[in-house]
């Protein structure tokens, strides 16, 4: 029965990760910025806000499966403190590989940005 268990754990496992895929992030504050503490909500914008705001940083993501990618963007920027992200355009990248004795591979990687924003109070 265990045994059962452990191997239900591991496919599970295994289709998790083919789900989202591997995502790798990276984050690059703006120079000078204070650091916030983390918030616990965070918006998604196409656009940036007509109120007042600081830009804290970018961050940078890359992996398969775009909704990864999302969950990933949006856990850095709500721990480095941003309220909202906007998010631009994704880039995606397509690569292929054949031998001669005809193994074809195929893969496809999204790259997201997303600029991170904490709004100013207001008086």
């Amino acid at each position: 029965m265990r045994k059962m268990l452990n191997i239900f754990l591991v496919m599970l496992l295994a289709v998790n990760v083919a789900i989202t895929g591997c995502v790798s992030t990276k984050y690059r504050p703006v120079n000078g910025v204070e650091k916030y503490s983390p918030t616990e909500s965070l918006m998604m914008l196409k656009n940036y806000p007509d109120r007042t705001y600081t830009v804290l940083g970018t961050i940078t993501a890359r992996g398969r499966s775009e909704k990864g990618i999302m969950n990933k963007i949006k856990e850095k920027a709500m721990k480095a403190g941003a309220h909202a992200i906007v998010v631009k355009p994704p880039a995606r990248i397509t690569s292929e590989y054949t031998s001669e004795m005809r193994t074809e591979f195929r893969a496809s990687e999204w790259i997201y940005e997303a600029v991170l924003i904490r709004f100013e109070e207001s008086n």
